[in-house]
């Protein structure tokens, strides 16, 4: 089995860049055709053209607008030769020119699954969980 996942680590921060530069496009190339994303709000997309467009209206006017992410920490296991799950820590900033739709500052991490083929590495899940408090009584 290879051990090769420079591109797959490229495509992770790629992932990022896509958030921060807020392209729909950009963040859909990097799915295959048909992924399923479950973004922090439980909102399940399906197949790269609903990730895409989803996503446009959250970076237009919606909840990522006024928002920028940072990567914490990136962990890539090899689940075989073309199939690996990544789990990816980020932060999520308020950028100075945030509406009042963006949300606030906060922690959470993706795990994605991607699968390699003749380009390289493409996410074929993406599950988004904000880090939240527990309780207090």
């Amino acid at each position: 089995m290879t051990t090769d996942v420079s591109n797959l680590e490229e495509r992770i921060a790629a992932l990022l860049a896509a958030l921060n530069d807020k392209s729909a496009r950009a963040l859909g190339a990097l799915f295959t055709e048909d992924a399923e994303f479950v973004n922090i709000l439980g909102t399940r997309m399906r197949g790269r053209r609903d990730i895409e467009a989803q996503h446009e209206g959250h970076f237009k006017l919606g909840v990522l607008a006024g928002s920028a992410f940072e990567s914490k920490k990136v962990e890539v296991t090899l689940l075989g030769a073309d199939v690996a799950r990544c789990i990816l820590e980020w932060r999520r900033l308020r950028l100075p020119d945030a509406g009042d739709r963006t949300l606030p500052p906060g922690d959470g991490v993706f795990t994605l699954v991607a699968a390699r083929g003749e380009g390289g590495w493409l996410f074929a899940a993406a599950h988004n969980t904000q880090v939240a408090a527990p309780p207090t009584r």
